[in-house]
């Protein structure tokens, strides 16, 4: 086979051999891109499916309505009823023999005699005129420290207060006598002069009177008084009224409401008698008899008083005839706009409890119309109206300027609620 081969070859031109060979590689080529081009089955591994099971908590419902506290503050009623200065009192007595005179010698006590006489009649300007003759004449005369102070009861009678001051101080610089010491004390109380009344009580002998008075000034000096130890009836007869009426003051101002409704007010000065009327009616509302309060304001009603006792009044009548509390608020709300509010507020908060939250956030409204009082509470109260309304877009947007402002632990916590209510978890996680 092999000398075959040779042979072939031997006989085979070279030409031949080299086409032989082209061929040949050609061939290997073919098969072996062929081979290339075969595609190999991919293999695909089966992959295990997990699937990750998450459990899912159920989505909590937010609180149907919440809560809202009563607001503590109270109309303060001494805001309104200030107590009033001894405008009213009579001046204590100085008396003196009068002077005697025959056939008008001598004119010094002519003049004094008849000024007593015109002031005894009543007669109160003959009386002035005779007293100032009397005192620019007589400088030197021994009477003249009652002139001087009969003067001055007489210009304090006519309500020439700083004249009536100036004469009975000259009385009292001339001869300290109690009375025209005591009286020009009293004048400068109500001319405002405290800290010259003081000086002139503290001149006096300490008793029952100067100890009063020097209460009084403290009363009306916003300051600590005390009238626990005093008794009206141990007082000059002409301050006895007086004293009625600042003792049940001082006892109403301070919370003793059964005993200022054991202190009867027996003068006839009418601001002072309808102040009384009022601090009884309050003070018969505070301690739960509402059937003799409503007497007491119905009482003032009647007589159609003007100003802050009618106001007063009714609002008092508001606060028991709560069937009818809105026309008060109403008719309130025209003439005093504080005490309008806080009937509204009450209204609000009745409203409230009772589930009516549309009408408690209409009354809500009315109140902080009204006043800049009481705003944080408002807020607070109108939003948590709207939230029970499930309002909760609104009043989100209340709480949230709440909380900005007060920074308090409450309002966050409504604040959360209500973003949790509107699906704001973010917002909500935030503020619980």
């Amino acid at each position: 086979m092999k000398v075959l081969n040779s042979r072939f070859l031997e006989f085979c031109p070279n030409s031949l051999i080299s086409r032989l060979n082209t061929i040949l590689v050609l061939a290997l080529a073919l098969f072996f891109c062929s081979y290339a081009e075969v595609k190999v089955p991919e293999v695909v591994f089966p992959l295990e499916i997990t699937t990750k099971i998450t459990e899912e908590k159920p989505y909590l419902e937010p609180p149907n309505t919440l809560e809202l506290k009563t607001l503590n503050e109270e109309l303060n009623i001494t805001q309104y009823i200030k107590p009033k200065k001894p405008t009213d009192v009579q001046l204590p007595v100085l008396t003196i023999e009068k002077p005697t005179a025959y056939l008008g010698i001598p004119p010094s006590n002519a003049l004094l005699s008849d000024a007593i006489d015109y002031y005894n009649k009543g007669d109160l300007l003959f009386t002035e005129s005779s007293l100032e003759k009397f005192i620019e004449k007589y400088k030197d005369h021994k009477n003249l420290f009652y002139a001087y102070y009969l003067l001055g009861v007489v210009k304090y009678n006519l309500g020439k207060y700083p004249e009536a001051e100036s004469n009975l101080s000259k009385s009292c610089e001339i001869l300290k006598t109690k009375e025209a010491c005591l009286s020009s004390a009293i004048i400068n109380i109500i001319l405002d002069n405290q800290e010259k009344a003081k000086s002139l009580l503290s001149q006096l002998d300490k008793d029952m009177d100067v100890s009063f008075y020097n209460q009084v000034i403290n009363l009306l000096s916003g300051g600590k008084a005390d009238f626990n130890n005093i008794n009206c009836d141990n007082l000059d007869i002409g301050s006895i009224e007086y004293c009625q009426y600042i003792q049940k003051y001082y006892n109403f101002s301070v919370g003793n409401f059964l005993k200022a409704l054991k202190i009867k007010y027996t003068g006839k000065n009418k601001q002072l008698m309808y102040d009384s009327i009022l601090m009884d009616g309050f003070s018969y509302y505070y301690t739960g008899d509402y059937q003799n309060a409503l007497e007491k304001f119905n009482l003032i009603l009647k007589e159609n008083t003007n100003g802050y006792v009618y106001n007063l009044a009714l609002y008092g009548k508001a606060l028991i005839d709560s069937n009818n509390i809105d026309d008060y608020a109403g008719v309130l709300q025209s003439r005093d706009e504080l005490l309008a509010h806080y009937l509204y507020i009450k209204l609000a908060n009745e409203r409230f409890k009772k589930g009516n939250y549309l009408d408690a956030f209409i009354y809500f409204q009315n109140a902080i119309k009204l006043t800049d009082k009481n705003k944080t509470y408002l807020k607070l109260a109108i939003a948590t109206s709207l939230y029970n309304l499930k309002n909760y877009d609104y009043a989100l947007k209340l709480f949230s300027d709440l909380a900005t402002e007060t920074n308090d632990p409450e309002v966050f916590y409504y604040t959360g609620i209500t973003a949790y209510a509107i699906k704001d978890f973010v917002k909500a996680e935030r503020f619980l």
